[in-house]
């Protein structure tokens, strides 16, 4: 077992405030990174080692994106609707 925290990114985000989000990833001892990506690349070095993609509005993701983020575990649409 690895001791490293599992690393979380959230692709984009709409609302003013991530303090929810924070003390959720917080408690569970997760690394969250917030961004607002605006492309590909940008996502790809935010996403380098990260176990989870949250995605609110950001596309494309594609077969290709996942092949570069070998270590992506899971993927989840992160929002309402």
């Amino acid at each position: 077992m690895t001791s490293e925290r599992p690393k979380v990114v959230l692709t984009d985000y709409v609302w003013e405030s991530l303090e929810m989000e924070e003390k959720l990833f917080a408690y569970l001892d997760d690394d969250l990174i917030a961004i607002n990506c605006k492309s590909r690349e940008e996502l790809l070095d935010a996403a380098d080692g990260a176990e989870v993609l949250l995605n609110t509005y950001f596309a494309p993701l594609d077969r290709s994106l996942f092949e570069e983020l070998p270590a992506l575990k899971m993927i989840a649409r992160y929002g309402i609707g």
